[in-house]
């Protein structure tokens, strides 16, 4: 409605290329776009679905896909061989991360039926760079920050080191690392962590058992502490919220907060990703045959 109450259309024009080439087609697929669209198709199916039947569309969305590539763009594969395109070599992984999401998990025990809710309908309100972010988490070693890592550069930014992969095998108990997914942090602390680190960045000479979720990640006036408290902020500007961060210790009551961003490994009666990835292949192989 303009000013004077008149009512008026407004009409958007888009030009967008288009061709018939399938192998064009994968070749630029954007994969935050991608799962940036199934995770929202997704919370929209649970609405006259069960989360069971979001899942299993899931899997056979990304079969469906990987299925068109190998059967007419892939170039003399090996009859055992399952073949990603470049553009998509990671859908397994990412498709598998959101089937053990808080949104899609079939594990009851680890959210609850409003937490759910909550993240079902924020995700259809996270941008594409978010709900990768979302569907796969960021674990941030810590214990091994280099002189470059934690600190502001001239342009602003700040160096933060290379994630590893979700997987418990890359936890080390000498270690501690920072898991994010945008809607919360999460220090985990292993048991033989070295008591410099525990006493730098979070102020005492030891944890107590089962009293990390008390602890306060706050600048200590020392270059360690300093370094991990600009590296959390630096995440939270990157994100559409602020979470607050939760400390957890190795074998401690609240470690299950941790575990079940680990999704390569097998979760409740979800499997692992090397499990997933032959379970894609064989749907792909029977469809070939």
């Amino acid at each position: 409605t303009a000013s004077d109450g008149s009512r008026r259309i407004r009409v958007h024009t888009i030009s967008a290329p288009i061709t018939n080439n399938i192998s064009a087609i994968f070749k630029s697929a954007d994969l935050d776009t991608l799962i940036n669209v199934t995770s929202k198709q997704s919370v929209t199916h649970c609405l006259t679905h069960s989360v069971e039947s979001a899942r299993q569309s899931l899997v056979y969305a990304c079969v469906q896909m990987l299925y068109i590539y190998r059967k007419f763009c892939a170039t003399n594969p090996a009859p055992g061989q399952l073949i990603l395109p470049e553009s998509l070599k990671l859908l397994p992984l990412y498709t598998l991360a959101m089937m053990k999401s808080k949104v899609l998990t079939a594990d009851n025990g680890i959210v609850k039926t409003d937490e759910r809710m909550y993240l079902m309908d924020r995700i259809l309100s996270l941008s594409c760079a978010d709900t990768t972010a979302f569907t796969y988490p960021r674990m941030i070693p810590l214990h091994s920050l280099g002189p470059e890592h934690g600190v502001v550069m001239a342009n602003g930014e700040v160096a933060v080191p290379g994630s590893v992969s979700l997987s418990c095998e890359k936890l080390e108990a000498q270690g501690a690392y920072l898991v994010e997914n945008g809607e919360s942090m999460v220090v985990w602390v292993g048991r033989e962590c070295p008591q410099s680190f525990i006493e730098q960045v979070f102020g005492i000479p030891g944890i107590p058992e089962n009293e990390s979720s008390r602890l306060i990640l706050e600048p200590r006036g020392n270059a360690l502490s300093a370094k991990v408290c600009t590296i959390v902020d630096h995440l939270r500007q990157q994100r559409p919220s602020c979470p607050a961060v939760t400390v957890v210790q190795q074998r401690d009551a609240l470690e299950g907060v941790v575990m079940c961003y680990l999704v390569e490994d097998r979760q409740a009666h979800i499997v692992s990703y090397v499990d997933f990835l032959c379970h894609v292949h064989s749907q792909i192989q029977s469809k070939l045959t």
